[in-house]
Parts: C-alpha cells; structure tokens; sequence
C-alpha cells in the first residue's frame, strides 16, 4: 500500500497490484486504511514522495465478491 497526495492534493491509498485504494479526507484516515487493508505486515505501507494517481476504472472492472 502507498500513501501520498494525488495532483489535485488529496489523500490517496493505491495498492500495488491495483486491487483496492482510495480517496481520503486526511492522512490519519488513509494511514489507518493502508494498515487495515495490510493487515498489519511489517513494511507493506509506505508514504510516496511523488504524485500519485488512483485508477479508479481499474477498481470498478474487479469482479464482485461472491455472496454466501
């Protein structure tokens, strides 16, 4: 998971693979995302010194979550 501020400096969550991310109000709340989605592993979120950009088109193509 990557954290950083997008072009239009909002605070943004991208994950490696494309897989989840998102837009947030603050750091707190995109750290705490990042951690959560991350499940707590040890060097699996860090903070970009660059610009980010969040695909949102490839989060929308993800299949649905199977229902039980």
């Amino acid at each position: 998971m990557t954290v950083g501020r997008d072009g239009d400096n909002r605070w943004v969550v991208v994950e490696a693979h494309g897989l989840c991310g998102g837009i947030f109000t603050n750091e707190a709340a995109a750290m705490r995302f990042a951690r959560e989605e991350s499940r707590g592993h040890p060097g699996a979120v860090r903070v970009a010194p660059y610009i980010l950009a969040l695909n949102m088109d490839a989060l929308s193509r993800r299949p649905a979550p199977a229902r039980p």
